[in-house]
């Protein structure tokens, strides 16, 4: 008959073995890096994760556990070696063996084949040798037995080499991890378990159960739990040090609000048939309304560089190579350290400056855009999609999970959605409206990017919605339509409007209640408040689909952009054209603030005098879009003037458009004779002669950027 007894301890002692690795783990990766790092805009796993596998892990342990506990049980019937060792000591050691398994195999499979998966092969074999030496005999190798020593060690050592030592050299490496491997084994050796619970070494022992060690299990996870709740809901406090600059306290509080991808011209509030905006409409009865606002460029990196720099894309370089350069870069080159941003400027003004995004593709650390952020969020998708370490557990959870979930369904968007990124902002604001310095918050939200999942009700708030269409399959139009080997339908195009429009409806019912909650907290009188996009979308028309390369096209750069001063009064309206480069000298304006000298962008408050002039916006084609059609081998750029537009091709194209009568751009009124035609062509090549092009700063685009990137369809 079967000792149940003997089952239900080793359950209890996986229990015990896979909860100290989780709490490891936890600490490891949500813990240190928040500790450690001072920005954290590459984000560890949110307190929520952490407690999900902090439940995860022990029931994984309990069932292998368990089943080491009957395997022993039953091997013992046969083997009186087994009979006559201590059953504590080799249920213990038979937990732990799950453990180290469970982890070589993980390596195994997500690390690619070669001479470190012989190693690690070899690690997990000698581990499991003096597992079973241990668990028979004990002696100097018995502090392996303690599954807070053995965890440390299974991932201490690859974190200090692969994370906190990963650019020093080998000699560093190999010698932090030698003083950190002893430090280990003594401390275990000294903190060994309590000899009452190791049980008697005699044939007829039963297992003890480590009650006691069970309580402080529980202890030290509530503790591990608690700092990384604590550690993420008030980064602010903790990672806020005020400089030598003190702001002025009667300086307004600046909110800037990107809606990615956006384009202007299926916003209600600029004229659109749908009612896609009513919480825009009304926010613009006291907001000053740009009716003529062009983005620097048809990508987000691009746009969000010049939004930050006051500079056009051909001076700050963070772009896409152009065709026939020297090399091309995966998702585009950074920003580099030396240019100025907004938040740079306004932290050393005394400001907190705080930013939350759901674009986790583009607005990263690798590509330098949070910039002089005290505090900046990289919201993930719901389903962990952050890849971390190989040589975690939770990153072979991240991938089963990802691998089990289609792309296809709605809770695998690559983004947050506009109440998550809420949900973060919520508490910030409480926070910095009870701080005595001014705040810069930063938001970006994504809900209109593709894939174009809106949320109940909004995927049906406008018709035309088609039932068995996906991303994937809307994915496969994109492309076909590109490449020129199909014309989009009107059904197809409908479908697309649909979801597209209700992305936006969804967007805009947030943003109503993100206006509320800064009515609650007094802080919307006293902020400047800015709403925009970085660029718009390509929605079938010319054979277009997309952006990001695509073209400089009205669908692709007219954004939206209101502005509302604070104690602002009446609605404004302006005609002139407006560039994205503006927002940083108007923000300084506004605060009083020296404009530095040489930016592209000038105050929007002082347009009047600045007498007439004209926006540039360019297009740099990436990888994908090259190797879908040579049509996209040329760098595109619009120079605006009033409303009239000029388009220039490095491929040969001119294009000319009156704004003001073809909004679509459907008539192409250039003439190499016509007097506007020469003008605006002659500005635009004057600017190119004059603008020293800058190459971005060096590209260290690591493989988890690489995959956002991928996932929103930016590279191949």
């Amino acid at each position: 008959m079967i000792c149940w007894r003997k089952v239900v301890a080793g359950a209890v002692q996986g229990v015990m073995a896979w909860t100290a690795y989780a709490a490891v783990e936890c600490c490891f990766l949500s813990i240190l890096p928040r500790l450690w790092q001072k920005s954290f805009s590459v984000t560890p796993p949110e307190w929520r994760q952490a407690a999900l596998f902090l439940a995860v892990y022990p029931i994984v342990g309990l069932l292998l556990g368990g089943l080491s506990g009957l395997a022993l049980e039953l091997a013992a019937r046969r083997m009186q070696a087994l009979r006559d060792r201590d059953p504590t000591r080799l249920l213990s050691a038979a937990a732990l063996f799950t453990l180290i398994w469970a982890l070589a195999i993980n390596m195994a499979v997500l690390s690619p084949p070669g001479l470190s998966a012989w190693i690690r092969l070899a690690v997990a074999i000698l581990l499991s040798a003096a597992l079973a030496w241990s668990g028979s005999r004990g002696g100097q190798l018995g502090f392996l037995l303690n599954p807070w020593s053995l965890s440390l060690l299974l991932l201490g050592l690859p974190w200090i080499t692969n994370d906190l030592l990963v650019h020093s050299s080998t000699l560093t490496r190999a010698g932090a991890s030698l003083i950190y491997l002893l430090a280990v084994c003594l401390a275990g050796r000294l903190l060994r378990r309590a000899p009452e619970e190791s049980g008697s070494r005699t044939p007829e022992s039963r297992p003890v159960f480590p009650w006691k060690s069970l309580v402080r299990l529980a202890g030290v996870v509530a503790i591990v739990l608690g700092a990384a709740y604590y550690l993420e809901n008030w980064p602010v406090l903790l990672a806020f040090s005020p400089g030598q600059a003190t702001a002025d306290v009667s300086r307004p509080n600046v909110i800037l609000i990107t809606l990615d991808t956006v384009r202007a011209d299926h916003l209600s509030v600029y004229g659109y048939k749908r009612d896609t905006t009513p919480i825009l409409r009304k926010f613009a009865q006291e907001a000053t309304f740009f009716s003529q606002a062009i983005a620097p460029s048809d990508i987000t990196l691009s746009s969000h560089a010049s939004l930050f720099t006051g500079l056009y894309t051909r001076r700050h370089g963070a772009h896409v190579s152009e065709p026939g350069g020297h090399s091309q870069i995966s998702g585009g080159s950074p920003l580099a350290d030396k240019f100025h941003t907004l938040a740079e400027i306004l932290s050393e003004n005394g400001y907190r400056t705080m930013g939350v995004v759901a674009n986790s593709a583009y607005l990263v650390r690798e590509l330098g855009l949070p910039q002089g952020f005290t505090y900046y969020f990289v919201a993930r998708t719901p389903l962990l999609p952050a890849t971390f370490p190989p040589f975690t557990l939770m990153e072979g959870f991240r991938r089963i999970s990802w691998d089990l979930s289609k792309p296809d369904s709605e809770r695998n968007s690559p983004f947050r959605r506009a109440e998550d990124i809420n949900r973060r902002v919520y508490p910030l604001l409480a926070q910095a409206g009870q701080a005595p310095a001014p705040f810069f918050l930063f938001i970006n939200y994504m809900d209109a990017h593709e894939p174009q999942l809106p949320p109940p009700p909004f995927d049906t708030l406008f018709p035309g919605k088609e039932d068995n269409a996906s991303p994937t399959s809307r994915g496969e139009l994109t492309r076909d339509v590109n490449q020129l080997v199909t014309k989009i339908t009107e059904r197809e195009k409908a479908d697309l409007f649909s979801q597209y429009d209700g992305g936006i409806a969804y967007l805009d019912f947030h943003l109503g209640n993100l206006f509320r909650r800064l009515k609650e907290l007094h802080l919307y009188e006293n902020s400047l408040i800015i709403i925009t996009s970085d660029h718009g979308q390509a929605l079938g028309d010319r054979d277009l689909l997309g952006h990001g390369g695509i073209s400089v096209y009205q669908d692709l750069v007219h954004i939206p952009l209101l502005i509302r001063y604070p104690h602002t009064g009446p609605k404004v309206v302006v005609e002139e054209p407006v560039s994205l480069v503006d927002i940083l000298p108007t923000v300084l304006d506004v605060l009083g603030l020296e404009i530095p000298r040489g930016i592209d962008g000038q105050s929007l408050r002082q347009l009047a005098s600045g007498g007439p002039r004209f926006v540039i916006s360019e297009c740099f084609p990436g990888l994908k879009l090259l190797n879908l059609h040579p049509r996209f081998n040329r760098v595109e750029r619009a120079l605006v003037a009033g409303y009239w537009k000029f388009v220039h091709s490095t491929a040969g194209k001119r294009e000319l458009y009156d704004l003001s009568k073809d909004p679509d751009e459907t008539r192409n009124l250039y003439s190499a004779g016509d007097g506007v035609s020469r003008e605006l062509e002659a500005r635009l090549d004057q600017w190119l002669d004059t603008v020293h092009a800058e190459s971005g700063g060096p590209s260290n685009l690591n493989k988890e950027t690489l995959e956002r990137l991928r996932s929103l369809g930016y590279i191949q």
